[in-house]
């Protein structure tokens, strides 16, 4: 488990997290790439939400990041100990943008649309976790919802 407090320099700490990774993958790949990638936005995503929206309740920030490879597919696993929030809730009133591309709410239905299992929940210890996997699947983004 990697650990993050700075809210401030977060996004780019994750980021260098994934570049060892895709350095690792690159020396003896046993994960398509892809599938690194897919992780990254979609964790990349989850981290920006918890920076612009989550209320930590005046306790320091605390973020934790797990990646493993299971099979052939990447285990990604989030912990915080903001206040959390509904994302079931969320991805039930937003099932179907009105509108294409829209300026914001496209984020969390990218995350659920690239991954698999996902899972978000509150735990006993006072934190929210969210689990998904990733497997290499292609045209991620055609699985979401769209109306015109």
């Amino acid at each position: 488990m990697h650990y993050f407090r700075n809210l401030d320099t977060i996004i780019d700490d994750v980021h260098g997290l994934f570049d060892a990774l895709e350095m690792q993958l690159q020396e003896s790949p046993t994960l398509p790439m892809e599938a690194l990638h897919t992780a990254k936005m979609a964790v990349h995503e989850w981290v920006a939400n918890i920076v612009q929206h989550s209320n930590f309740e005046s306790k320091l920030p605390e973020i934790g990041i797990c990646l493993s490879q299971r099979d052939e597919r990447l285990y990604c696993m989030i912990e915080d100990n903001s206040k959390g929030f509904d994302l079931n809730g969320y991805l039930d009133n937003h099932e179907g943008i009105t509108t294409v591309l829209p300026d914001r709410g496209m984020g969390l239905l990218l995350l659920k649309a690239c991954t698999d299992e996902l899972c978000y929940k509150s735990l006993q210890n006072g934190k929210n976790q969210l689990e998904f996997y990733i497997t290499d699947k292609e045209d991620t983004f055609l699985e979401i919802p769209f109306h015109d």
